[in-house]
């Protein structure tokens, strides 16, 4: 058997970060695309009849052994936002009755497509249609989510009075009056009656076995065969052979023990049996019964016997109902006022109807009984031993407990009132009391529902318990739906601890946090009981779980894709967890547009922007630093041969879009931006990453987060007075011009692989086109990295930054051989003078003002620069014999290299 969270999915993102994919090892539901119109909900309230959902759900087929993925579940999740989204922007609705109206939208969603599966269900199968099995599965999902929604509506909507309180103390009134005064002012028998209520209407339609049961009336068999033994003795008065004698025609086998007479008690009287036929009609009769009346259906019970041609049996279900003398207690809209003639009304009911349920419980305890039989007599007579032995299901054995409940609470407080006589106390009946309470009454015991409802649970052959929608219903009726709440909560902390944690393998659990529809439906109830003020609020102890499964549905919802739906429920948060719950779930949202759109959603829905876009930075930088700590480089030797091969990696990409998102927040973010732009640059370099720092380089440029008077070259010094730069602090002028240093590195190493990448394979084959192009790329190429050489981060201020000297022992060596074989290239395809130009760079390297020499020596890599010169030098000799004393005597400069 299986539990019905195989109509669901079960997410991992609990397991590995915000990028973890959604575990796809669950069975697939139908495929109903039609079914997910965005439109209007169509639906209505009420029973549903149908067949019974309880067991279908836990049918299991290999066929349905198929992958899952989220895209099934995007429509309801689209349209439980969508209702949530449409009623909190009601401005005529008060709020105390918002979350009745969400609860009456939820519940219609559930009911229509309940409906609409089963509309399809009865269309004739196609080849191109799914697994009918599945299905089945889908529709008795919605059913039981059905049930579940009105089960809530019928229990949290419920209030008690004191107040207008009628005077039950005239005996010669109604009972009646006691039953509603207690509804009235006992919660906990109210509360039955609403659960007893929601059990009749849930419960399965009878089958059609009613029609056997048509065409003729009592034993039909047993009377035949009375009548035929009767023959059988009369002729034997006339025969001329002695009984026992002649040809042995006269003589039967011994067969069954048959009643000789057809009352009602003969079976019970005489000790003896019916017919067969007549017993297994018996059978099914009280068996359909027990159905009706399991359906709360008393009269549709009667109607049925009376159809079966037992008249007596329907009387003895009719006295259930208490005792209503218009003429005393008042009359209805059904009531005449007389018959016509001036008489009184007629009494309705039972006057004695506590004399009635003894009597029935007698009927239910014969121990030689059919067992529908007492069960119908047990159900009449509020006994549970009688009962239970017939329920097959989860909801049977929870209406046996409740109609007991309900049954004996009433008794007791009649009892109590005095209005039972002494002689129907001497009748023994069913003490509820004392069997299910552990207090003198049922009010004051508190545990009665819990304890029922764990010990329905711990049946063993009832696997249906163990339904996420059953555990919630069964926290519903036990008032434990808080303590539901807690135990997700407590392993989403599992999960943080231990990201393989497995709740269905832990003893004792049957809920799993990550089941996407049990998650979605706890939400919902939570948003509702808020709306409501009945829990989760601020000041109660639960608020902290409740807002932590608010963030998992969030965090759901990212893994589903469905970022614009994530500020409606942030705005439920308190602003701390919704700044951390956002700030979380945008880490892995990409594209502008949509990232335009949910900072739109955002401030619609009042939540702090600026801390949300905050907290997305921090995240990604605590969430990667250790990778790149683990990926730092020692040196920086061979990292421009090829600086930008291959694909970005994850954590790279995750740096960019958090920059990305404060580049959106707005110019009040964009000092912290260029800070942790700086912070980002410096991880890429550090591992060599310089294809993460070129995506930084084209997606977060400076010209858009820092001011126009800060960049090089600015000559407007009364502009240096905007107010925009007076509000800048000290480190945040030093990490922008660190921030456009290290953005000129990059494009210097840009220029420098476009250079590279325009090489011709062969010398030779170089066209004017061609040697224009490289003329231009090398001019860019070279330009840009001298110029980054000179200047990189060669400020006292700046190298005191912590890494920066050591980004410089890395990078300025290498960019100083990268320009020097740039030079020695040009002068092969361009011009021979450039090689000049690779003896005039060493002079620059020397330069004593520069501490572009201490990063070779500090790098351990001035002996290969070294090397590169001298064959330079060598070249440049040999060009100077060719090309006579003016070029030779250009190369003079490199005995300048000291």
């Amino acid at each position: 058997m299986m539990h019905q969270r195989s109509s669901s999915v079960r997410s991992a993102f609990f397991r590995n970060g915000p990028a973890s994919p959604i575990a796809q090892r669950h069975q697939r539901a139908p495929s109903t695309d039609e079914s997910w119109d965005m439109g209007d909900d169509t639906g209505s309230d009420g029973a549903h009849e149908g067949d019974d959902s309880r067991m279908l759900a836990l049918q299991n087929d290999d066929n349905l052994q198929s992958d899952i993925t989220m895209e099934f579940y995007k429509p309801e999740l689209h349209r439980f936002a969508l209702h949530l989204d449409e009623v909190t922007r009601k401005t005529d609705v008060e709020k105390s009755k918002m979350g009745r109206l969400l609860l009456e939208r939820f519940l219609d969603f559930a009911v229509s497509k309940q409906e609409e599966l089963e509309k399809n269900s009865e269309l004739e199968p196609t080849e191109d249609d799914e697994d009918p099995d599945a299905l089945e599965l889908e529709k008795n999902y919605w059913r039981m989510e059905s049930q579940t929604w009105e089960l809530l509506l019928l229990l949290v909507d419920q209030s008690s009075t004191t107040e207008d309180l009628e005077d039950i103390s005239d005996r010669f009134r109604s009972n009646v009056h006691i039953r509603e005064q207690m509804t009235r002012t006992e919660p906990i028998f109210r509360q039955l009656n609403l659960i007893l209520e929601w059990l009749h209407r849930n419960a399965p339609e009878p089958l059609d076995e009613d029609e056997m049961l048509q065409g003729g009336g009592g034993w039909v068999y047993t009377k035949e065969k009375i009548k035929g033994d009767k023959r059988v003795r009369f002729s034997q008065k006339l025969s001329l052979f002695p009984s026992g004698m002649g040809n042995g025609f006269s003589i039967k086998p011994k067969g069954r023990n048959i009643v000789t007479e057809l009352d009602p008690d003969a079976p019970s009287r005489q000790k003896k049996d019916l017919e067969e036929e007549d017993e297994s009609r018996e059978r099914t009769l009280m068996r359909l019964v027990w159905m009706y009346l399991r359906r709360g259906e008393v009269e549709r019970a009667q109607v049925l016997c009376e159809e079966a041609g037992e008249w007596w049996r329907a009387a003895s279900l009719s006295g259930q109902q208490d005792a209503w003398d218009p003429n005393v207690d008042g009359f209805t809209d059904e009531d005449e006022m007389s018959d016509g003639n001036g008489n009184f009304a007629p009494v309705q009911g039972n006057r004695r109807r506590e004399f009635w349920k003894r009597m029935c419980y007698a009927l239910a305890s014969r121990k030689d009984g059919e067992t529908f039989e007492r069960a119908v007599y047990g159900i009449l007579s509020g006994d549970l031993d009688n009962v239970i032995p017939v329920c097959e299901t989860w909801e049977d054995h929870l209406f046996a407990h409740v109609n007991s409940l309900v049954e004996g609470a009433y008794s007791s407080n009649l009892t109590k009132l005095g209005r039972v006589p002494p002689a129907v106390l001497s009748f023994s009946t069913f003490d509820t009391v004392a069997y299910h309470s552990r207090a003198p009454t049922i009010w004051e015991d508190g545990t009665i529902m819990p304890r029922i409802i764990d010990s329905i649970s711990a049946i063993p052959h009832l696997e249906e318990s163990k339904l996420p929608l059953r555990v919630i219903q069964g926290s519903f009726i036990s008032n434990r739906f808080k303590g539901l709440v807690e135990e997700l909560n407590e392993q989403l902390s599992i999960y943080q601890k231990t990201p393989d944690f497995s709740p269905m393998e832990d003893e004792g659990r049957t809920l799993d946090v990550c089941d996407c529809r049990l998650l979605r439906f706890v939400v919902h109830v939570i948003l509702i009981m808020q709306a409501m003020e009945k829990g989760f609020t601020e000041n109660e102890p639960q608020h902290a779980a409740a807002e932590n499964i608010i963030g998992a549905y969030i965090q759901l919802l990212v893994e589903a894709g469905e970022f614009e739906l994530l500020p409606l429920y942030a705005s439920r948060l308190s602003p701390g967890k919704a700044i951390e719950t956002m700030g979380n779930a945008l880490v892995n949202l990409n594209g502008e547009s949509r990232r335009e759109e949910v900072l739109r959603l955002m401030q619609m829905h009042k939540i702090d922007v600026e801390g949300c876009l905050r907290k997305t930075m921090d995240i990604t930088l605590e969430m990667t630093e250790s990778v790149y700590e683990d990926a730092k480089l020692k040196s920086g030797q061979g990292v421009l041969v090829n600086p930008f091969n291959g694909e970005n990696e994850e954590e790279d990409n995750l740096l960019v879009s958090s920059l990305e998102w404060l580049l959106l927040g707005g110019p009040t973010l964009h000092g912290e931006l260029v800070r942790l732009g700086v912070e980002c640059y410096k991880r890429f370099l550090f591992t060599g990453r310089l294809s993460g720092a070129k995506m930084l380089f084209e997606n977060v440029r400076s010209e858009n987060v820092i001011p126009r008077q800060l960049k090089p070259g600015y000559v407007d010094e009364d502009d240096m007075f905007d107010d925009e730069i007076q509000d800048l602090d000290d480190d945040t002028m030093l990490a922008a011009a660190v921030y456009i240093q290290m953005e000129s590195m990059i494009r210097a190493v840009i220029a420098l692989d476009e250079w590279r990448k325009a090489l011709p394979q062969k010398i030779e084959r170089i066209d004017r086109a061609h040697k224009d192009e490289l003329r231009n790329l090398f001019q860019e190429a070279t330009d840009r990295l001298l110029e980054v050489i000179q200047n990189l981060l060669d400020m006292p201020d700046m190298l005191a930054l912590p890494g920066v000297v050591d980004i410089r022992n890395m990078y300025v060596p290498e960019m100083v051989l990268a320009l020097h074989q740039t030079y020695v290239e040009a002068s092969k395809l361009l011009s021979k003078q450039w090689l000049v130009h690779s003896l005039d760079l060493a002079v620059i390297v020397a330069d004593p003002e520069k501490s572009i020499l201490k990063t070779f020596q500090e790098a351990g890599r001035l002996e290969e620069y070294v090397n590169d010169i001298a064959r330079a030098s060598r070249d440049m000799l040999g060009v100077a014999q060719e090309g006579g004393r003016g070029t030779a005597a250009t190369a003079v400069a490199i005995w300048n290299v000291a």
